[in-house]
């Protein structure tokens, strides 16, 4: 049982400190971390804030926030949102789907991946066929 504030951040802290070894198209390795709640409402308001007018793609929002060395720590700062934006897509592609399913926004493996086709209403849509 967790008896005080303290313990409650120490056996949270360690859940979010986990991270993913991502390969990058020329062969080098890179890794990913799980958002922390702030980071979450963080990544939310930059895919969405209307009223700035500083809407991100989802692409680059993720990978600056997410990208990170074997640590954890963050690679980029919030202000190199731009500049990810003018990377190449293939080259954040990778970093992008990894801290996606990282972060539980996508599933990670077939059998999800099929699990959440079968849930999936087909009415409506054309089927195709060859």
């Amino acid at each position: 049982m967790i008896a005080s504030a303290q313990e409650f951040f120490d056996a949270l802290k360690a859940s979010t400190a986990i991270t993913a070894p991502v390969e990058l198209p020329d062969g080098r390795k890179t890794f990913v971390r799980k958002l922390s709640a702030h980071e979450r409402t963080q990544y939310d308001v930059w895919i969405s804030d209307k009223d700035t007018g500083a809407v991100y793609s989802t692409r680059e929002a993720m990978v600056c926030l997410c990208a990170c060395d074997e640590n954890g720590k963050r690679l980029f700062e919030d202000k190199d949102i731009t500049r990810l934006g003018q990377l190449d897509f293939d080259a954040i592609e990778p970093i992008f789907t990894a801290a996606f399913r990282l972060n539980g926004f996508m599933p990670t493996s077939p059998e999800d991946i099929k699990k959440n086709s079968e849930a999936a209403p087909t009415g409506g849509l054309p089927s195709i066929s060859a």
